[in-house]
C-alpha cells in the first residue's frame, strides 16, 4: 500500500516523471542563489533539487499526460525540461543577480584587487549586495511564492509535454528579454556609484593638474577604495526597501513565461 502510494499503479512512469521533474529542478537548485549563494557545496545544491523534486512528484505527475517511453524522445524532453528550469531560475533571479553585478562593478571601480581565492567566492561588495539581497528576498516570502509559481508551471507545462519550435522560440526571447532587464536594473542600481565616481575622477584630475606634486594616482587609491565602500553602503540603504516591488515582478515574468510555453 505505502509502495503504490509513493510510486503509484506504475512505477516505470512514475520513475520517468520524476527524472523529469529533477531535470527541472536542479537547474533551479545551482542557479537561484535565494537556494543557495557562490560557495554552497554542490551536494547541497543538489539534495535542494532532489527534496523539491519529490515535494513536486504528486503534482506532476497527475499532471503528465505524454510520458516518453523511450530513449531519445526521453533526451530530448530532459534537456527541454532542463532549459525551462534554467530559463525560470534566471528570470526569478533576475534582481538578485542585479544587485550582485552593480556591487562587483563598485568593487572594480573602486580598486579592488583580490587574489584567486576571493575572486573564486566572488568581490566582497557583490557578495555582500547579493547576500542582503537574497536576505530581503526570504523575509518578504520570496522563496515562498517563486516554489509556487515554479509548482504551477508543472500544471501549465506538463513534465515531458513536446512543444515546436516556435513555442521555444518564443519562449526564449522572452527569457533574453529577462536578461536585458537585469542588466537595465544594474544600470539603474550603478547610477548613483557611477554619479559620484565620476565627481571624484574629475576632482582627482583637477587636484592632480593643479598639484602634480601632491596628488598621484597612487596617493588617491585609499579615497577611491573608502568612497567605494561608503557608495556600496549608502546605495544598499537605498536600494533594499524599494526591492519588494522588483521582486513581485520578476516572480510575475518568471510565471507568466510558462504560462505562454
Amino acid at each position: 500500500m505505502i509502495e503504490e502510494t509513493l510510486l503509484g499503479p506504475d512505477p516505470t512512469r512514475t520513475a520517468t516523471v520524476l527524472l523529469l521533474v529533477l531535470a527541472r529542478t536542479l537547474p533551479l537548485a545551482f542557479l537561484a542563489p535565494w537556494l543557495g549563494v557562490r560557495g554552497t557545496a554542490s551536494y547541497v545544491r543538489v539534495s535542494a533539487g532532489v527534496v523539491l523534486a519529490l515535494a513536486l512528484l504528486p503534482l506532476a505527475r497527475q499532471s503528465a499526460i505524454d510520458v516518453p517511453t523511450t530513449w531519445l524522445p526521453l533526451t530530448l524532453a530532459l534537456a527541454r525540461e532542463g532549459f525551462v528550469g534554467a530559463t525560470f531560475a534566471v528570470a526569478v533571479s533576475a534582481p538578485l543577480y542585479a544587485m550582485r553585478w552593480s556591487g562587483e562593478l563598485i568593487d572594480r571601480w573602486r580598486g579592488s584587487r583580490a587574489d584567486s581565492t576571493a575572486r573564486d567566492m566572488g568581490s566582497p561588495l557583490g557578495q555582500l549586495h547579493l547576500a542582503a539581497a537574497v536576505v530581503l528576498f526570504v523575509v518578504l516570502g520570496g522563496h515562498r511564492l517563486a516554489i509556487a509559481a515554479f509548482a504551477e508551471g508543472f500544471v501549465h507545462v506538463p513534465a515531458g509535454a513536446v512543444a515546436d519550435a516556435a513555442t521555444l522560440s518564443t519562449f526564449g526571447l522572452g527569457a533574453a528579454r529577462i536578461v536585458a532587464d537585469a542588466l537595465a536594473l544594474t544600470v539603474a542600481f550603478l547610477a548613483p556609484a557611477a554619479v559620484a565616481f565620476v565627481v571624484v575622477e574629475l576632482a582627482l584630475g583637477i587636484a592632480g593638474r593643479v598639484a602634480p606634486a601632491v596628488i598621484s594616482w597612487m596617493d588617491a587609491m585609499p579615497l577611491r577604495a573608502a568612497l567605494g565602500v561608503a557608495v556600496a553602503l549608502l546605495s544598499l540603504s537605498a536600494l533594499l526597501p524599494r526591492l519588494g516591488p522588483v521582486f513581485a515582478r520578476s516572480i510575475d515574468a518568471a510565471s507568466d513565461l510558462l504560462r505562454d510555453l
